[in-house]
């Protein structure tokens, strides 16, 4: 008897629970006064978040969108210290940062599906200044951006401190020399970048500092002759491109440098 009556109360109890929680009233007069009511808060584009506020902070979701929201507000916008959680097809993303007037302002925390987090600082959703993005093997890439677009120097490490590549940006694109390094420090590729393009020689080697590739690219694109190279340093492939196809004579070898295959090609075909 006693366990009925206190099942009978638990089951009150949470109907009621359920009920005040649908009776919320709309939120009226100064922002300020807004407590333990249902309203909602506008982002810099337009989107609108619905939900409740309480103790000066907001709960609520776009559902359109699939974005939650809990933060802090200023006049009817997302302002102050916030977290914007993402579903649906960008599930597990999430911002951790300040915001003005709806928009990433000041420092914040990108974490994106991936499980890959940026952290940097923002101005009116832009990213400025430098910035830190941290892989889900523990390397990191470290660089400044300017108006949203990557400049400079940017440096990647490897999870043991090494050495991982440089680049260089320019408005965005990578422009210059191109250098990425093995986690045993030794050199991987040595290219160049020309307007976010590869330009002129590349050149890649096998951690033994045998080289593993070489080549010479236009316009983003191979052209002339291409050698592969076994780690043992015996010539793997020999082909020569045009306008990124191979064209003309394709040779292929043994390890032990005997002939595997000869062929030609044409506009990349055989």
């Amino acid at each position: 008897m006693y366990m009925k009556n206190l099942l009978i109360i638990t089951t009150l109890y949470l109907l009621l629970s359920i009920s005040q929680a649908w009776s919320l009233s709309p939120c009226e007069g100064e922002e300020s006064k807004w407590q333990n009511c249902e309203g909602s808060l506008t982002s810099h584009s337009g989107t609108i978040y619905i939900g409740v506020f309480k103790d000066g902070i907001f709960e609520g979701k776009n559902e359109e969108r699939n974005v939650k929201y809990v933060g802090e507000y200023k006049d009817g916008k997302m302002h102050g210290q916030v977290t914007l959680t993402w579903g649906g097809e960008f599930e597990g993303q999430t911002y951790v940062g300040e915001n003005k007037d709806g928009k990433f302002n000041g420092q914040g925390t990108l974490t994106f599906s991936d499980g890959v987090k940026y952290v940097g600082e923002w101005k009116d959703n832009k990213k400025i200044g430098q910035g830190t993005y941290t892989y889900t093997d523990g390397s990191k890439y470290v660089g400044n951006y300017k108006d949203g677009k990557r400049e400079g120097e940017w440096l990647e490490h490897h999870e043991n401190g090494q050495l991982k590549s440089k680049v260089i940006y320019k408005d965005g694109k990578r422009e210059g020399e191109y250098l990425s390094y093995h986690e045993n420090g030794q050199l991987l590729e040595k290219s160049n970048y020309k307007d976010g393009k590869r330009e002129g020689e590349r050149e890649r080697y096998h951690n033994n500092s045998q080289l593993e590739y070489k080549s010479r690219y236009k316009n983003g694109k191979p052209e002339g002759e291409s050698l592969v190279y076994y780690e043992n340093g015996q010539l793997r492939f020999k082909n020569n491109t045009k306008n990124g196809k191979l064209d003309g004579e394709s040779l292929s070898y043994y390890e032990n440098g005997q002939l595997l295959e000869k062929s030609n090609y044409k506009d990349g075909k055989r």
